[in-house]
């Protein structure tokens, strides 16, 4: 557009009046005088726009092939108020400039040429499209305008542009532990698991866990008394919930296993795309000894103290060998699935060297309480409820005689504190003193 500054009307040019030479350009112009400014309607300013988008953490996305994060959601991403771009006017007008009209801006978001759902759009890219490729395409009306000339602007001209993106992925998994063996009773495991890239860590990873196998301390994988309850983690039974990494690439889970029979397990985790990791968390039972002879894996307390007397727990049938008495009840021997080596007077005797508790020890301990509980039943070495041989044990000294029986013997039941005469060879529970 070019301005065209007016002349007076006297002015004469080698005598030739000014209004034929105005006729004269007049007739060879194509462009339009303006009857309000003077100057000439030239043509709208124009220009090439490439449109980017605003990322969830603020940066734009300008190329193909960019990398995005498994914890960014689509529905966050928002069309950019800038925009590549190279603005240009015919005319050769001045003060161009562009304005995206944001508000009115759309995003179309895209799988293998399928739009995404609500529900996808909603969620972490990591929930649906971990390690895949999404296109993105971004709708805007812009007005582009120049200061200066006739006409400055077209009005807004709808632009597009297409983005190819790739959504991140994991490549290693890890599980650690603050500790690998907690108690069945209230005991917990902290695991935490890290999901990273090339050794980055990577957030928004969604794990998902399972439990693959489990043994008892002999390499045996079934036939227990009793069921084993499942692992929880966070509270919930292994397998009914995923879990997700936080902005450190990490996530750490509390894990408990209340009810189980005292055995290892395999926790097997998996995050997309197929990227595993694994460990072994052992939840021990108060209902067996730390030993290498025991079936389950145990935590019974080892010595008890009452009436001045330490006592020793009782012995497996694998690490002191009992007796059998016809007629004597198999459950007395199997408890929690555990032998126990049952002894009668006199092999109590031997067992212990001699060194049987004190009939007042006994009963010191039958008398004592750990968190309203008999002592003997906090600690393991008592089964609660019915008659059971495993709830009496020997003192030293023997009762008088009979002359029906003239080896009868005291023995203290631990549950119910209480002090009975019995035969010398019936089986009972063989508590050593140190």
């Amino acid at each position: 557009m070019r301005n065209i500054h007016t002349l007076p009307e006297c002015t004469w040019l080698k005598g030739i009046p000014l209004a034929l030479l105005l006729g004269l350009i007049t007739g060879s112009a194509q462009a339009v005088l303006s009857d309000n400014t003077g100057q000439i309607q030239g043509t709208a300013p124009t220009g090439t726009i490439r449109l980017w988008v605003d990322l969830p953490d603020g940066n734009p996305l300008v190329t193909d092939n960019t990398l995005l994060g498994l914890s960014m959601v689509p529905n966050t991403f928002k069309v950019s108020p800038i925009a590549a771009q190279m603005l240009q006017d015919a005319d050769l007008d001045s003060g161009l400039s562009y304005q995206i009209d944001t508000a009115n801006a759309t995003l179309s978001w895209t799988h293998n040429g399928t739009p995404l759902t609500a529900a996808q759009l909603a969620a972490p890219l990591g929930a649906n499209f971990v390690g895949e490729k999404l296109t993105v395409k971004v709708n805007a009306l812009v007005t582009i305008s120049s200061i200066t000339g006739l006409p400055t602007t077209a009005g807004p001209q709808l632009y597009s542009t297409e983005y190819t993106v790739q959504v991140n992925a994991p490549d290693a998994l890890n599980l650690s532990l603050d500790s690998d063996t907690a108690h069945v009773e209230d005991g917990t495991i902290m695991m935490t698991a890290t999901a990273s890239k090339e050794g980055v860590p990577m957030p928004g990873a969604i794990i998902s866990f399972a439990t693959t196998g489990s043994a008892d301390r002999q390499g045996r994988t079934s036939g227990w008394t009793g069921t084993n309850r499942p692992l929880r983690l966070n509270g919930a039974n292994i397998g009914s919930q995923t879990f997700t990494t936080g902005p450190n690439g990490q996530v750490s889970i509390p894990v408990t296993q209340v009810g189980g029979l005292g055995v290892k397990t395999t926790i097997g985790a998996t995050t997309t795309p197929a990227v595993t990791a694994s460990t072994d968390v052992t939840f021990s039972v108060i209902t067996s000894p730390d030993t290498p002879q025991a079936n389950m894996y145990g935590h019974m307390t080892e010595t008890l103290e009452a009436g001045g007397t330490t006592f020793k727990r009782p012995s497996l049938e694998a690490e002191v060998a009992g007796v059998f008495v016809p007629g004597m009840y198999e459950s007395w021997l199997h408890q929690f699935n555990e032998v126990w080596g049952y002894q009668t007077r006199e092999t109590a005797m031997q067992v212990c060297a001699g060194a049987l508790p004190s009939l007042s020890a006994l009963q010191a301990l039958a008398a004592t309480k750990v968190n309203g509980l008999p002592a003997s039943q906090a600690a393991g070495w008592t089964v609660p409820g019915g008659f059971d041989a495993r709830h009496y044990a020997f003192a030293l000294e023997t009762a008088p005689s009979l002359n029906t029986d003239p080896y009868r013997v005291y023995t203290v039941d631990m549950q119910l504190n209480s002090t009975s005469i019995g035969g010398y060879g019936i089986p009972r529970l063989a508590l050593c003193t140190k």
